[in-house]
């Protein structure tokens, strides 16, 4: 599976080329310019250019909890991913009171983070969509915080209904400009850098202290039952 800046690359390069074919062409505009010389043009740009936007969101969700459970499995690395995945997906520990031999925490840990994993993957294959609703879905359960940023969220507001509106057959009411269709797009790959970043410091987080006790520099250690290194 491809890290974050691998897909964050690829998209962006993929736009350009959509641009390129479908946007340039009617840049700058000329007064002569009428509305249905450019509107399949600018339609096609934001459909593929929507799908390779929510494409990116759910690789990157999936990445970062791969990389995450995986750390704890592998490593014993704690992450905020782990807590808010095991939150997200509803697992507890249960302790079976039959057994005559102590309970092994790490173990328990790991199972459950695989369950979450597995509820969350599936999670993410019936998503169908990018609107901010559907992106805390991916993302809370992720461990990963979207920008609270008005022009993103109103720009990709704008290429979701646009797109709703174009796949569906029902027509926009005002057929969007080139000028918007890029702007719009613009901002959505900016949100998706800040997603990239995001995603990148919570793989290589650590929990800087247990038990009130400082921690050593680099990952949280813990023994096969679970206590710390």
């Amino acid at each position: 599976m491809d890290d974050p800046n691998a897909c964050y690359q690829a998209l962006r390069e993929y736009v350009s080329r959509l641009e390129e074919k479908f946007i340039s062409p009617f840049l700058p505009a000329t007064p002569e310019m009428k509305p249905q010389d450019y509107e399949y043009e600018v339609k096609a740009y934001c459909l593929l250019a929507h799908g390779a936007i929510e494409e990116f969101f759910e690789r990157v969700a999936l990445y970062v909890v791969d990389c995450c459970v995986d750390g704890w499995s592998t490593k014993k690395r704690l992450s905020l991913t782990l807590v808010t995945l095991a939150m997200a997906h509803g697992q507890r520990i249960v302790l079976d009171k039959d057994k005559s031999k102590p309970f092994r925490i790490f173990d328990g840990v790991r199972n459950g983070l695989k369950d979450a994993k597995q509820a969350f993957s599936n999670a993410v294959k019936a998503n169908h969509g990018a609107s901010i609703p559907y992106l805390n879905a991916l993302f809370v359960p992720a461990g990963i915080q979207l920008a609270d940023e008005a022009k993103w969220s109103d720009s990709l507001s704008k290429l979701v209904a646009a797109r709703g509106d174009f796949a569906h057959g029902t027509g926009a009411k005002k057929i969007m400009s080139p000028e918007d269709a890029k702007r719009y797009v613009s901002d959505c790959l900016d949100l998706c850098e800040k997603i990239k970043l995001q995603a990148e410091a919570q793989v290589q987080e650590t929990i800087p202290q247990m038990r009130g006790v400082s921690a050593p520099a680099g990952p949280i250690q813990a023994d096969q039952q679970g206590e710390l290194a």
